[in-house]
């Protein structure tokens, strides 16, 4: 944080453009400059990311419109959507992977 905050000061830095909101949104927040998604990077990333969900259709489908026809609320409703989906899992986590469960000491 403290590189960003001095390249801000330095370079008069007024806002970031990246396509990970959750990433850089707290510390955009505590610097007081704003954030921009970058719409060339986060179609092809969210696309990557909803190939890799199992199931989930009305999601997918909800989430790929989104993207396609990018409506003026679409940022506050695909974070909706998001921690709905976050909050399910939460709830109900899918079952971990051989990996995952390699990791976690599971038998």
């Amino acid at each position: 944080m403290d590189w960003l905050a001095d390249c801000a000061g330095q370079f008069g830095v007024e806002a970031i453009a990246a396509y990970d909101l959750n990433t850089y949104k707290p510390a955009v927040e505590r610097l007081g400059i704003n954030h921009q998604i970058c719409m060339a990077h986060l179609p092809k990333w969210a696309r990557r990311r909803l190939r890799k969900i199992d199931g989930m259709d009305w999601f997918k489908a909800r989430m790929r419109r989104l993207l396609k026809d990018l409506p003026a609320n679409g940022g506050l409703e695909s974070l909706r959507l998001e921690r709905l989906v976050r909050d399910a899992e939460d709830q109900n986590p899918p079952p971990m992977r051989g990996v995952e469960r390699q990791a976690a000491g599971a038998r």
